[in-house]
């Protein structure tokens, strides 16, 4: 079994260290809310949820939209206690704890998976004790991961649910435990299908080498399935119920708004590139090191990787490749790609400890690497704690704002139709018509259709639309709407009497 040892980065540090970056997120933010505007309408499942039984965006409105079922359960404790509008300040509270226990879990994970790499790698152990270390650093400290924790988004919590199952599987833990977890993934995200693909594969590819493909089926892969299966059909049947497919709509209804966003595969390449990984200053200086291990050590060929090495960058490049082309990869910070950063934190951790514990003759590029460290990390966390800061601001000034304006001025009962139905779903109170589709599926056709999208609005006897100008002129021109509101800068979302 593997150890992890050291006081440093015992589990009790690692919470209270995400605790504290999450703290300070909430605590420098000039307002309280949430980051993203998806983040409300997991909060809409869950207050309709507890408020009147039904799965839905609203009530009556049907399952279509969320897309992972579980996050929404697990939102629902504050409406459970307050009620069906709780203070803004619970709601934030809520999830930043869910937040901390994610990202602390998912540094802890991150450092066994680099102790058990470096181990099997035949490392000397001050070299293990480096890489478990960096790990842990390198996740506490990454922004992008920080805003995922305080986001009240379900993403972190499905990274670290990946972690825990490459980790299993590298160690052949029982595979009852990892089809179970891997099912519990798939009701926090759906490209857990991928994460079964890779699960799978690689131990019937393992069994095969070894020619054992018999004990293969009857004591890996009928356990697996039979602890995978029950928690699959559910999710979808419920998937089938709401949307008519297997997946959630969102899947077809966010493909269908990015499409034509990207002119080739090298732009969107550099989108990536430039959003998740050149913006990392962790991830930059653990490569850099990494590559000065190459270069000035002998390194084992690639054949004598570790089994968890090879999960971890199949998984990375699989999700990568799954959204290439098919979302904008710097959407709302790079949320859809960030299940690939982790595990490339880890190996880089892995390659670039041995550089933090040689001895001469490079005793200065160690205490070089050390103090970038210092410097790094903390201009990453502040960089997270300042785009949180950053977008909960966004959100309130146009979203939330529009919502509550919308709850004042807007007669009752009358429909609205929005690009951003989250925060103007859950303030405003008026049924709402999605135009991009995640919870409305029969619009998904009509996504880039202005006239067909404006004879639906009518036929739903849409009384008011809220839309940012720039991002739908065409649907904007055809309406003949009259402004009536105008939301704060630096959207600039407007609301629309239609007809009028």
């Amino acid at each position: 079994m593997v150890r992890f040892r050291p006081v440093i980065w015992q589990r009790g540090l690692v919470l209270l260290s995400a605790a504290l970056f999450l703290g300070l997120s909430a605590w420098f933010s000039s307002a309280s809310g949430l980051p993203f505007d998806d983040s409300w309408i997991h909060q809409d499942f869950a207050r309709t949820l507890v408020t009147s039984g039904q799965f839905s965006f609203q009530p009556g409105t049907g399952g279509a939209g969320e897309t992972s079922p579980l996050w929404a359960l697990l939102l629902t404790p504050p409406y459970l206690l307050a009620g069906r509008q709780p203070p803004i300040w619970l709601l934030v509270a809520w999830s930043d704890l869910l937040g901390t226990i994610t990202l602390a879990g998912t540094a802890w994970t991150a450092g066994v998976c680099a102790h058990l790499i470096s181990d099997q790698h035949g490392r000397a152990r001050a070299v293990q004790e480096m890489s478990a270390f960096l790990a842990v650093v390198a996740i506490l400290t990454e922004w992008h991961l920080i805003l995922s924790a305080a986001s009240g988004m379900e993403t972190l919590l499905f990274v670290w649910l990946v972690l825990l199952v490459l980790l299993l599987t590298a160690k052949r833990k029982h595979p009852a435990w990892i089809g179970f977890l891997t099912s519990v993934a798939l009701a926090i995200r759906p490209e857990s299908w991928l994460l079964l693909l890779i699960v799978v594969a690689v131990s019937f590819w393992l069994a095969w080498r070894q020619r054992r493909l018999r004990d293969w089926t009857h004591f890996w892969a009928a356990p697996y399935i039979a602890f995978f299966l029950p928690g699959a059909l559910l999710y979808v049947l419920f998937n089938i119920s709401v949307g008519g497919s297997i997946v959630p709509t969102t899947y077809f209804a966010k493909s269908g708004e990015f499409v034509g966003g990207f002119q080739s595969p090298i732009e969107w390449g550099y989108l990536l590139v430039t959003g998740l990984f050149l913006s990392s200053p962790v991830f930059i200086l653990l490569t850099g090191l990494s590559l000065c291990h190459r270069l000035l050590w002998r390194v084992r060929p690639a054949c004598q990787r570790p089994l968890l090495f090879w999960l971890l960058l199949i998984w990375a490049i699989a999700i990568l490749a799954a959204f290439a082309g098919r979302v904008d990869p710097n959407y709302q910070n790079e949320r859809y790609l960030l299940p690939a950063l982790p595990p490339l934190l880890i190996l880089a951790a892995v390659g670039a400890a041995p550089v933090l514990v040689s001895f001469k003759p490079h005793r200065m590029m160690v205490q070089l690497g050390f103090a970038v460290l210092v410097i790094a990390a903390p201009i990453s966390v502040g960089y997270g704690i300042s785009s949180y800061h950053d977008e909960v601001r966004e959100v309130n000034c146009t979203q939330v704002a529009t919502g509550k304006w919308m709850s004042a001025y807007v007669p009752p009962g009358v429909a609205v139709a929005t690009h951003d139905i989250g925060a103007i779903g859950y303030f405003s109170g008026h049924p709402v018509v999605d135009i991009t589709g995640l919870v409305d599926p029969d619009l998904i056709p009509l996504l880039h259709n202005p006239k067909g999208m404006t004879r639906y609005l009518y036929a739903r006897r849409v009384g008011y639309a809220a839309l940012v100008q720039v991002w739908y002129p065409n649907l904007v021109q055809v309406l003949h709407g009259t402004v009536v509101y105008n939301a704060c800068a630096p959207l600039n979302m407007r609301v629309y009497k239609i007809g009028s």
